[in-house]
């Protein structure tokens, strides 16, 4: 008599609408991907215990999914998902093929007994059939896939191309049970992509972004040498990888460039530092995206660092870049996150958006914050409360306020608990205060907290101020300049220090001559220049300078910079652009992360017998969601007051 035997279980993942259910119960798919990697080992076959063990770090860190991507583990890691009951994402290895005859003819049927590893498993709860594929996999190629898979599995949801074909010059159409994009961008730009792609008219359906929300950190090559006895194999030539990805070839070169940028450097400080402005980009980046209404989940890049990336949650040794306590606050099955009212302006005929600037304030100010709870676990009742405070640094409580929430908040969508209406306190100088709230009620307790910047109100420009601004580039910015002498009408010379937008001669005439000039260079100019992000594989870095003395920071960017962040920072040869000049001295520096190369956003140069600070940052904002002008994006009104002043007291 033969006889087989197969353990199974049961579950069911299931959409209504744009409702992601789990079991019948509203859900959040809170994942983090892997790519199976591990230096020690070629394929990714795990022992039970080293899964269990795996699973258990990102549960405590508030995980409850690991996407596999575009690789199959052996049995041992699923038997081991299904016993700790963390939910899996299988995404089979299809990225960037060569569609051939000849795959076209094994696709299916290889795609069919993948399915048979998985399809017993109730850890599997999703299904991709490949990553961000092109239209070299045409219409009929995915139906084959999705029919190979979908006769196999129940109580699972199923997306053709996780990343969407509209997005990698795929498919205009798709065969999902849910909305899949990989976001990989900047912070400004990511509410504005995501209202991009959302259409009404489309069929209600979960989001569930398959990747997003990288954000790289330093490593220290010294120090993972030394702990794995010596240079690793990916670190050296040997790795085909360094033949086609700069990143893999940086890593072979990493002490040298290291050196070269940052002579006698502390790997240490450079690491703290990063840490601190990943975790910055993600908690906005989470808390932006628990605002939204019919989110189903995401999956955060990624789980450990890589040859190529250091966007993991874990090192190349395997540590933990941040706590429990960093994490769970927005990546928990409840989180409270902030947003502010809307405006519009009247501008040359018709009305134009307006953004606000939560974190950043004018002194003496009214601020309004909307307290929003996203939650998929306990019910919120309507006898919840609502507390919050704000402080100073060092603890000391200015106001604070509470309230009770008017009506209960069900798991599921995202709805407001309340409004904090506070009258900012007066101060003479740039503070950082802190704002927390917490919402109990029921079995329900959760906390937030966010940096808020306040800045004492504007005073009129400096004297003397001359503005040079040919191309417009601060047109409706605001009156706040208005007072000033424009360069176009009157020589350089007539003027104490010129704000400048574009070069000329005359400037480079009145610089030489002891002529003190701001340029905002935020595109081609004057000085060399390379296009490239400021949060996303960037390191930024904060040189010792008087002006951070007046401008106070936390030594590394978060969102005070949200409305300065710009795509430009120079690099290059700048004394082949001036030949006079003396000396250079950086304010804030970009580390690539990936490349180990510097480059500069702000720079103070002696240039003949004048100075000259250059800047490619955003004063000015106005980029994707940053606010714009003078009075809405404060924190870049603030530091350009900031400047001018610092270069009239040296020419004093």
């Amino acid at each position: 008599m033969a006889r087989a035997s197969q353990r199974t279980g049961l579950r069911c993942l299931s959409a209504e609408g744009d409702q992601l259910l789990l079991n019948g119960q509203p859900f959040m798919v809170r994942g983090i991907l892997s790519w199976g990697w591990n230096p020690d080992r070629i394929a990714p076959a795990y022992t039970v215990q080293e899964a269990r063990e795996e699973m258990r770090r990102v549960r405590a860190l508030g995980f409850n999914t690991i996407k596999l991507c575009l690789f199959v583990p052996n049995q041992a890691y699923y038997d081991a998902a299904d016993e700790e009951g963390m939910l899996l994402w299988q995404e089979w290895p299809m990225w960037l093929p060569e569609v051939t005859p000849e795959l076209r003819a094994i696709a299916p049927a290889e795609y069919t007994e993948l399915t048979r590893l998985t399809r017993h498993h109730p850890s599997v709860a999703l299904y991709t059939l490949g990553c961000e594929l092109n239209r070299k996999v045409d219409a009929e190629l995915l139906a084959r896939l999705d029919e190979a898979v979908r006769a196999q599995v129940s109580g699972a949801l199923i997306c053709d191309n996780s990343g969407s074909g509209e997005s990698y010059g795929g498919l205009d159409f798709d065969l999902a049970d849910f909305t899949d994009y990989h976001p990989y961008c900047e912070l400004h730009y990511f509410e504005p992509l995501l209202d991009n792609w959302r259409r009404d008219w489309r069929r209600p359906r979960p989001w569930i972004l398959g990747e997003f929300c990288d954000s790289d950190t330093f490593r220290d090559p010294t120090e993972v040498g030394r702990a794995m006895g010596g240079r690793p194999w990916w670190r050296t030539s040997g790795n085909p990888v360094t033949t086609w990805r700069p990143e893999a070839r940086a890593m072979v070169e990493a002490e040298e460039r290291l050196a070269q940028a940052f002579p006698g450097g502390a790997p240490d400080e450079l690491t703290r530092i990063s840490y601190a402005q990943s975790l910055a980009i993600r908690k906005y980046t989470l808390e932006a995206l628990r605002r939204r209404e019919g989110i189903g989940g995401y999956v955060i890049t990624g789980l450990r660092d890589t040859p190529i990336a250091t966007s993991g949650i874990f090192d190349d040794l395997g540590r933990a870049k941040w706590s429990p306590e960093d994490l769970l606050p927005v990546n928990g099955d409840a989180v409270l996150t902030l947003d502010v009212p809307r405006r519009r302006q009247w501008s040359h005929g018709g009305d134009r958006p307006v953004r606000l600037d939560p974190h950043n304030h004018w002194a003496g100010g009214a601020a309004r914050w909307h307290v929003i709870l996203s939650v998929t676990g306990e019910e919120l009742p309507a006898t919840g409360e609502l507390r919050w405070a704000l402080l100073e640094r060092g603890g000391v409580q200015l106001v604070a306020g509470s309230g009770r929430v008017s009506a209960a908040i069900a798991p599921g969508a995202p709805r407001e608990v309340g409004v904090i209406d506070c009258q900012l306190p007066q101060f003479d100088r740039p503070v950082e205060l802190r704002l927390e709230v917490t919402v109990s009620g029921g079995g329900l307790a959760v906390s937030n907290s966010w940096p808020v910047w306040v800045y004492p109100p504007l005073t009129p420009p400096p004297p003397g101020l001359g503005v040079f601004d040919p191309g417009g580039l601060l047109d409706g910015c605001g009156d706040w300049l208005e007072r000033a002498g424009r360069v176009e009408r009157t020589a350089p010379s007539a003027f104490a220090l010129v704000l400048a937008t574009a070069w000329s001669d005359a400037l480079q005439s009145y610089l030489a001559a002891g002529g003190h000039v701001l340029l905002l260079q935020q595109s081609e100019g004057l000085l060399p220049i390379q296009r490239c992000p400021f949060w996303r594989e960037a390191i930024n870095l904060f040189a010792d300078h008087p002006v951070w003395q007046v401008f106070p920071q936390r030594g590394y960017t978060d969102l005070q910079f949200f409305g300065l962040a710009g795509d430009a920072a120079f690099t290059g040869d700048i004394d082949r652009a001036l030949p006079d000049l003396r000396s250079v001295r950086p304010l804030l520096r970009r580390l690539d992360a990936r490349l180990f190369l510097i480059s500069d956003y702000l720079l103070e140069m002696e240039v003949g017998r004048g100075i000259l600070l250059a800047c490619t940052l955003r004063l000015q904002g106005g980029m994707g969601a940053q606010p714009f002008g003078w009075q809405r994006n404060v924190a870049g009104a603030a530091l350009l007051h900031t400047l001018l002043n610092y270069l009239l007291n040296r020419r004093c």
